[in-house]
C-alpha cells in the first residue's frame, strides 16, 4: 500500500520511519559514444565497481554489454570513460 500522506487513521495504525538506506546510481558515457539507453551498451565496454549489488544491477540492466569488473573508485570509472578505456561507466554509492 502506498502512503501519500499521514492521516489520523494511518498514523495510529503504522509506525512510519525515515529511509534506512539511500542508494545513488550514475552512468557516464561520452556524448560521442551514442549510448543513450541501456540497450545501446550491447557489445560495448561497461566498467563498474564489482560488488554483489552492483553486479546484479549491471547484469539485469546491461545484459549484452562487455563488463569490466574491478574494485574501481568512482574517479577511476569516470577517468576510464573520459580517456576511452571504457565506453561506459556505472557506479553506485550507498
Amino acid at each position: 500500500m502506498a502512503i501519500g500522506r499521514r492521516t489520523p487513521g494511518v498514523a495510529e495504525a503504522l509506525h512510519i520511519t525515515g529511509p534506512w538506506i539511500t542508494i545513488s546510481l550514475w552512468m557516464a558515457t561520452l556524448e560521442s559514444s551514442g549510448i543513450i539507453s541501456p540497450r545501446d551498451t550491447a557489445g560495448r565496454s561497461l566498467m563498474f565497481r564489482d560488488s554483489s549489488l552492483q553486479a546484479h544491477l549491471v547484469r539485469d540492466n546491461f545484459p549484452l554489454a562487455r563488463l569490466m569488473r574491478g574494485q574501481f573508485s568512482s574517479a577511476e570509472i569516470l577517468e576510464a570513460v573520459c580517456s576511452g578505456k571504457a565506453e561506459g561507466g556505472h557506479h553506485h554509492r550507498q
